[in-house]
């Protein structure tokens, strides 16, 4: 078989003489467009690249308005102002022209379409990149009844817009699920956040994100405890255990929903864009799970990926936590659970386990005795004793004794004393007077008890009224008249029990307010001390 295709030479022009040749064509036309070629023709000449030549153009005819009749057909890959004959660039501006002003035809070359959208995605015509992002948006909605070939590229488009110059993150269009994602009714943007918690060692205590890892648990799981029979009336039990094991696993449950990758992505693919407006290194925060990165001129995508491997952990954990709770509600009956993975029920004992011992404690509470208190305790006492002690009064000039002031401890009473009948009494010499040249205090009816020191029968230094105080709360019987001293509840409370410590290890007294009472693990103790 022979090969009877004819090749021939062909001159290809030098490069002064395609200049030569665009001159030639922009004289016929208007002073703009041809001012536009010469830009083109000086900017190649310097060497610069397409995108920032086309840019450039588009900056010079962004406000040139051609009202004509020129019709021309014009299609191309990449079409730019250098691509164009005449006829076809003043068919184009035509066309532009009456678009702006209102007039939609029905039939014009997708190029000219296309040419319009990279003037958009370059600025060109628009007063900042939020101003370009509605233009391309409104112009792209207006197209797509009569071709819908701008479909396939211009929302991808509209999103490197945000990206690259950086505008609010609301603009991005939401991705649609991936057959993964459907099949697993998983959002990659919720998964991503557990993740990050997981990773991070974080416990799901805010409301919205216990809602979000349950949701994704169920979803990863071919087992869900809500229709089980168990459901019903431990919903928060099940719940609740399900994601304090989710968060202890921790990273090893990372794998069950997938990971954190760095993807390279070209942004404006298939489009003339200078990105040489913006050569600076910067991220772009697209979402919690979601960051572009530029990186001397080369962008990155870091998200979340779903892992195409299927886990049985979701599973085993639901299974194990409902299996515990049922053990511990004695609800077995044929509900079998294991645990392929070896560190699942650890966990969960683990978890219920602290959870009784929480109970326990929070049932016999540990008391314990402030002992730094007790210094000013005992200055507080002293203070009342020392109230409560006279001086011995001095003789009367007019030989009559002077009348000694009495302090009086008011007995409260549930119902009016009666009248009783006091007889005139001498008091003891060594109880109520002092010799004649000395400074013994005089001591009172009802303070003697109060401030006479413990006998050596009573080893822990308790003074008889105490004594007499804490035989009447071991009858059930708390009077204010009984308290040694007259101090208040508090300081005869704290006062017996830095006694007693000593003697019995822990406070034995505790006052509520409404009186005291022997706490009851010591009534015994006490007993046997009196």
């Amino acid at each position: 078989m022979t090969d009877e295709r004819i090749f021939t030479d062909e001159l290809i022009p030098a490069r002064g003489e395609r200049f030569t040749a665009r001159r030639a064509d922009g004289e016929a036309l208007p002073a703009r467009l041809a001012e536009m070629l010469a830009l083109g023709v000086r900017l190649e000449a310097e060497g610069a690249g397409e995108a920032e030549i086309f840019r450039r153009q588009a900056e010079l005819v962004a406000d040139f308005e051609y009202e004509g009749s020129s019709r021309a057909w014009f299609s191309a890959y990449y079409p730019t102002y250098t691509m164009m004959s005449g006829p076809q660039l003043l068919a184009y501006f035509t066309w532009r022209t009456r678009w702006k002003m209102g007039e939609r035809p029905r039939s014009f070359p997708s190029s000219f379409a296309f040419l319009h959208v990279y003037e958009l995605l370059n600025g060109a015509g628009a007063d900042s990149p939020r101003d370009a992002w509605e233009r391309l948006e409104r112009f792209w909605q207006e197209v797509r009844p009569f071709d819908f070939t701008l479909d396939r590229y211009v929302p991808g488009w509209l999103d490197d817009l945000v990206v690259f110059h950086g505008l609010p993150a609301a603009l991005l269009r939401p991705k649609p699920f991936d057959q993964k994602y459907r099949r697993n009714r998983s959002d990659p943007e919720g998964a991503g956040k557990v993740v990050q918690a997981l990773a991070s060692g974080g416990s799901f205590t805010d409301e919205r994100m216990r809602d979000l890892a349950w949701y994704e648990l169920l979803a990863r799981s071919s087992y869900s405890p809500q229709f089980s029979s168990f459901w019903k009336g431990n919903e928060e039990a099940v719940r609740g255990l399900a994601l304090e094991t989710l968060a202890r696993l921790g990273s090893r449950a990372i794998e069950w929903f997938g990971s954190f990758r760095s993807v390279p992505r070209k942004l404006f693919e298939s489009a003339v864009f200078d990105a040489s407006v913006r050569p600076e290194d910067r991220v772009y925060q697209a979402g919690d799970t979601f960051e572009w990165r530029c990186t001397g001129g080369e962008w990155t995508v870091e998200r979340y990926s779903l892992s195409s491997k299927k886990h049985e952990g979701p599973k085993a954990l639901l299974r194990n936590v409902e299996a515990a709770l049922r053990a511990r509600a004695d609800d077995t009956g044929r509900f079998r659970a294991t645990d392929p993975t070896g560190y699942i029920r650890p966990v969960i004992d683990a978890i219920l386990a602290e959870r009784d011992a929480a109970a326990r404690a929070a049932a016999n509470p540990a008391r314990k005795i402030d002992f730094s208190r007790l210094t000013g305790i005992r200055a507080d006492a002293a203070a009342v004793e020392e109230r409560l002690i006279v001086d011995a009064p001095e003789d009367d000039p007019a030989g009559e004794p002077a009348e000694t002031s009495r302090a009086i401890t008011p007995v409260p009473r549930s119902e009016p004393p009666e009248p009783e009948k006091f007889e005139e009494k001498e008091a003891p010499a060594e109880a109520c007077s002092s010799a004649p040249g000395t400074d013994a205090p005089v001591v009172h009816h009802g303070v003697a008890d109060a401030v006479a020191a413990a006998g050596d029968e009573n080893p822990v230094g308790l003074t008889e009224a105490e004594r007499t105080f804490l035989r009447a709360l071991l009858e059930g019987r708390f009077e204010a008249g009984l308290l040694p001293g007259g101090a208040s509840p508090e300081i005869v409370t704290d006062e017996i029990n830095g006694k007693l410590f000593d003697e019995i290890g822990d406070a034995v007294l505790e006052f509520d307010g409404a009186g005291i009472r022997v706490i009851e693990d010591y009534v015994e103790d006490l007993a046997a001390l009196l």
